[in-house]
């Protein structure tokens, strides 16, 4: 390894001293600036408010990027306050306006609705009555219907017996005929034989 020359070592180290002394002083007087910076910045402003008010003036800061102020003038900024009321007060108005329309609907579709309410409780005890009135029709057609068959069944049981009668009477007057005719018949066939007995040939 290559050694250095005492004389090029002192002079490194003396370079080194001289660079960290320097830095640190630069460092201080950074410090020093630093912590002197905001007050004065403070002051600025505060001296720079007082002198726009004396004009007339609203000052506006922008204390984050430079101390120099920017002003408006006082007459705009009445301006635009009185705008943003009228504004302000604009939209209040319509909000109002918008609630108490919305108010007016909603009363409007409550009448509507107790109106639908009362048709249709109307309109129930008319279905009601009309049932009613059905079912009693229904119940009284139902009676007289069931009274026509009933009087019908007796007149039939009556129309049944009286034919059951008669055939009864009929059945006797055939019987009697029929008997009645045997003994024509029984008759009519002795008769005969009498007359051919008297007529045949005797040969005696």
């Amino acid at each position: 390894m290559q050694m250095s020359h005492p004389v090029q070592r002192h002079a490194a180290a003396d370079a080194e001293a001289s660079a960290s002394s320097s830095g640190g002083k630069t460092g201080a007087v950074n410090a020093s600036m630093d912590s002197l910076e905001s007050p004065i910045r403070h002051l600025l402003q505060a001296s720079c408010s007082l002198l726009t008010s004396s004009h007339d003036t609203a000052a506006v800061f922008d204390a984050t990027s430079s101390p120099v102020p920017v002003s408006i003038p006082l007459q705009e900024k009445r301006a635009h306050d009185e705008t943003r009321a009228n504004f302000s007060n604009l939209h209040v108005h319509k909000f109002h306006q918008g609630w108490v329309a919305a108010d007016a609907k909603a009363a409007a579709a409550d009448k509507e609705a107790v109106s639908a309410q009362r048709q249709l409780a109307s309109a129930e005890a008319a279905v009601e009555a009309a049932r009613g009135e059905l079912q009693s029709k229904w119940e009284q057609e139902a009676s007289a219907l069931q009274r026509r068959v009933e009087a019908d069944a007796h007149r039939a049981a009556q129309d049944r017996a009286a034919l059951d009668e008669q055939i009864s009477q009929l059945q006797a007057q055939l019987e009697f005929k029929t008997l009645e005719n045997s003994d024509l018949a029984a008759f009519a066939e002795s008769l005969v034989a009498d007359v051919e007995a008297r007529s045949a040939p005797s040969f005696a």
